[in-house]
């Protein structure tokens, strides 16, 4: 007996089936949309890269200016770099180094009680005190490293500064290693002054006295067994 299906029932089987199969085609597509939104999440870290080359331009700021002999004849010559980050004498012209500009209490030249650059034995400085015979505190000076020595601030100890730092030291010895040692000479005696030797001469009256013998000691004499590479005389000063 053959039965008779009745067409309404063949049209609604028809388009339930095909409403299902076309939600799932929106819903693969929904899911291929998500994963073009995580692409677009890998563009952004294009962005992050581009801040790195910005960090590498920040730090190439300057670098500290290196002293040698020779470089200045009088105070003149000289000039005083003062910041928060640092208080250093340098030749007339010589850029400063970077700073990073964050507030600080003082600048580094009034923290450490410097007004001016000075000229010694050819060679820019901050001519810090360094005079032990100046103290007069109940205390023990610093350990200092080799090429640095204790400074003396309020007749006291202070920290430990770089030899050519001082306006003298009290002997050739505290120059330390890489450093040269000028002795300056007039009636009222002997000062010791530590420099910073150029690569091609480091002593002897014949291509160092040139540069570390300044006006008023302009007499050079070398070969003295005291751990110096000249002396530097005023026989009239």
């Amino acid at each position: 007996m053959n039965r008779v299906v009745p067409l309404f029932l063949l049209v609604s089987l028809s388009t339930a089936c095909g409403g299902q199969s076309s939600a799932e085609t929106n819903a693969t597509g929904g899911a291929d949309a998500g994963g073009g939104a995580a692409g677009s999440g890998g563009t952004g870290g294009t962005g992050t890269g581009g801040g790195g080359t910005g960090g590498e331009a920040g730090g190439s700021g300057g670098t500290p200016y290196a002293n040698v002999v020779g470089e200045c004849k009088t105070d003149a010559d000289c000039t005083l770099q003062n910041s928060c980050c640092y208080c250093d004498a340098v030749p007339n012209g010589v850029p400063a180094p970077y700073c990073e500009p964050t507030p600080c209490f003082a600048d580094q030249c009034s923290v450490m009680g410097v007004k001016e650059a000075r000229c010694i034995a050819g060679q820019c400085t901050v001519a810090r005190d360094c005079d032990g015979s100046k103290v007069t505190c109940n205390a023990l000076p610093p350990d200092c490293p080799a090429g640095q020595v204790p400074s003396v601030e309020n007749s006291c100890w202070g920290e430990c500064i770089p030899s050519t730092s001082c306006k003298f030291v009290p002997t050739c010895m505290q120059c330390g290693p890489g450093k040269a040692c000028v002795v300056t000479e007039d009636m009222g005696g002997a000062q010791h002054h530590c420099v910073n030797p150029t690569a091609s001469c480091s002593q002897g009256c014949g291509c160092f006295g040139d540069k570390a013998c300044i006006s008023p000691y302009t007499f050079c004499v070398d070969g003295v067994k005291d751990g110096s590479a000249v002396h530097c005389e005023c026989p009239t000063c």
